[in-house]
């Protein structure tokens, strides 16, 4: 109202509460754009064609189980391009990965 700028610390002890819960509370509400909700920009491609493409891998593999670091390395061969850390997520989530 006097058109003087006040500190956070003087206004935050003026309001009685912690500078904390007003950092918080400024703090934008995620994007709700984004289709999983990660961010950066967008993947190969969204998780269902990923799990399928991860499905397919493991369903001609002649064996066993294989672990998220060749399925990553045989996504790589056949031209998509993904992060290995997505790709043990989703196995992981799906139950993909070896016993």
């Amino acid at each position: 109202s006097c058109e003087r700028r006040y500190g956070l610390a003087q206004v935050c002890r003026l309001w009685k509460i912690s500078r904390a819960t007003l950092y918080r509370q400024r703090v934008k509400a995620p994007d709700e754009t984004s289709a999983c909700g990660r961010r950066g920009p967008p993947g190969a491609a969204d998780d269902a064609e990923l799990v399928a493409k991860i499905r397919a891998i493991i369903e001609a593999s002649p064996f066993m189980g294989e672990g998220y670091r060749k399925i990553w390395a045989r996504l790589r061969f056949s031209g998509v391009r993904t992060a290995a850390r997505r790709v043990l997520r989703l196995m992981r989530d799906n139950g993909l990965l070896a016993p």
